[in-house]
């Protein structure tokens, strides 16, 4: 995986046929978080969307799952596809992702206007045990 990070066009290759390879295994589904990891880094936002969506497809880890599908909501953030994002949040029902799911969707609601729902969104954050000082600064910044 050390490969994988320097962004060679070699070293994607050699983990998508890894993944290919074995994807019936709980290492393909590592290979592939670590593959859109190194897709992100190299702003190759699609690639790593469609890393994200594999492993949110072929998991079996309930663990995993909520991981995958909220860094694909913040993949679809990042391409203004705020409504994908707000549709891969819904889907995440562990409770204790409830606070970062919740924070994410203020930030998907924000970045789409909604300024209303963004603030319902951080408080309900906050009430489900999300304290950091960024979250309190996003709920100051909307009360201004």
């Amino acid at each position: 995986m050390a490969m994988l990070e320097s962004g060679k066009s070699d070293a994607i290759a050699d983990t998508q046929a890894f993944i290919q390879a074995h994807k019936d295994s709980h290492y393909s589904v590592l290979a592939a978080l670590q593959l859109a990891k190194a897709q992100i880094e190299a702003k190759d936002l699609n690639g790593a969307a469609e890393q994200l969506k594999w492993v949110a497809a072929n998991s079996t880890d309930q663990a995993i799952l909520p991981l995958a599908k909220t860094r694909l909501a913040r993949v679809y953030l990042q391409q203004d596809k705020y409504d994908e994002a707000l549709a891969e949040l819904k889907t995440v029902k562990m409770a204790s992702w409830k606070a970062k799911v919740d924070e994410l969707r203020g930030d998907v609601l924000l970045k789409k206007g909604d300024t209303d729902a963004a603030r319902d969104a951080y408080i309900e954050a906050q009430e489900a045990g999300a304290n950091s000082p960024v979250l309190q600064i996003k709920l100051d910044n909307l009360a201004q």
